[in-house]
């Protein structure tokens, strides 16, 4: 059984400016960048994303919707004002970057038609991580 951790951000709430520094995509994590951040202001077309309390639920109701049609099981979501994670797993042969990109446009079309807003709601990409969970079966 495939077992995976996913992080994935709220657009905009992780930029390049953070304190902690930022991931770029094939190279790591990077020290805080002002000047890129700048940039990746200039190019944004939203504002930044802040999950809600009441958006919180949503999140986890789509999470919940998706994971039941695709017959994957949900191990546990958590949603905090600015990402969520979720360990998902499944029996059979899914990939784990599509199955990401089938969750997140499941939250986003959920969001969209709760609220009537056409905006970017999660950031791009996210992490991958395969774990392991105790005491599961693979039943």
């Amino acid at each position: 059984m495939a077992v995976f951790l996913y992080t994935i951000h709220a657009y905009r709430s992780w930029m390049p400016d953070h304190k902690r520094g930022f991931v770029l995509r094939g190279k790591g994590i990077q020290k805080p960048d002002a000047k890129r951040a700048s940039w990746y202001h200039t190019l944004a077309k939203h504002d930044r994303m802040v999950f809600s309390d009441a958006r919180c639920g949503q999140i986890i109701d789509a999470v919940k919707e998706v994971c039941a049609n695709k017959q994957w099981r949900l191990h546990g979501v958590v949603v905090v004002w600015t990402h969520l994670h979720l360990i998902v797993s499944w029996a059979a042969y899914a990939d784990a970057r599509r199955a990401r990109a089938v969750i997140k446009k499941a939250i986003t079309t959920w969001l969209r038609d709760a609220t009537g807003e056409h905006r970017k709601w999660l950031s791009g990409g996210g992490s991958i991580n395969v774990c392991a969970i105790a005491g599961t079966t693979n039943t």
